[in-house]
């Protein structure tokens, strides 16, 4: 809790091996290998975390069910990374990565709701086969907002609207400038598109 975790040769945290901590209001960075790996059943809680300019954020594998919610990653070579692994990824800012802002891997089915995919190589890569993927927002994805054969058919294909009348796919994603009111602090201003566009029978949308 409220830990600056930096500099590391291999990993910022390893958490393994049926462990279920809670990593919560840590500043995650520069770290040789991963801001935080999971594997082996871990089923941690890690939310309002800053992850920053590690080679992947998170990498999440070997069943682990993680709940990854309401933090900041920025600058990471991939976000979040996925492998054998069913998370529960939310209420999440995912920007700068040079590669995937969320790979997922084979035998991955997470649950990817609410988050914000912005200014990263590919927002979504997916081999895996998502179980939920809605409600998020992507924009300025230099190659890709979505890519891969696990995708749910005609994700990405403006189709309807969300509730706040802008334009959708039919899972409530939208692909709209998120306009923050700068992108250092990545704090949305009063009148962003993502405001009440989560969903909103989620417990973790308190819009």
């Amino acid at each position: 809790l409220n830990n600056i975790i930096y500099g590391n040769n291999l990993c910022g945290l390893k958490l393994r091996q049926q462990s279920n901590p809670n990593i919560i209001g840590n500043e995650i960075r520069s770290n040789g290998e991963s801001g935080i790996k999971t594997k082996w059943n871990c089923n941690a809680l890690i939310s309002d975390n800053s992850i920053l300019n590690n080679p992947s954020g998170i990498y999440n594998r070997d069943l682990c069910s993680t709940v990854i919610i309401r933090n900041l990653f920025n600058g990471n070579g991939s976000g979040i990374v996925l492998e054998d692994s069913s998370p529960i990824i939310a209420n999440n800012t995912i920007v700068n990565s040079g590669g995937n802002g969320i790979a997922v891997w084979h035998g991955s089915y997470p649950e990817i709701e609410n988050n914000i995919f912005y200014s990263n190589q590919i927002g979504i890569s997916a081999d895996g086969a998502p179980v939920t993927l809605s409600f998020n927002n992507f924009h300025n994805n230099s190659s890709a907002n979505l890519l891969g054969g696990g995708l749910p058919d005609e994700i990405g294909i403006i189709s309807t609207e969300n509730s706040n009348g802008d334009p959708s796919d039919q899972y409530s994603n939208i692909f709209l400038n998120p306009e923050y009111v700068d992108v250092e602090n990545f704090v949305l201003s009063s009148n962003s598109p993502c405001i009440d566009a989560g969903n909103p029978e989620s417990i973790l949308d308190p819009d």
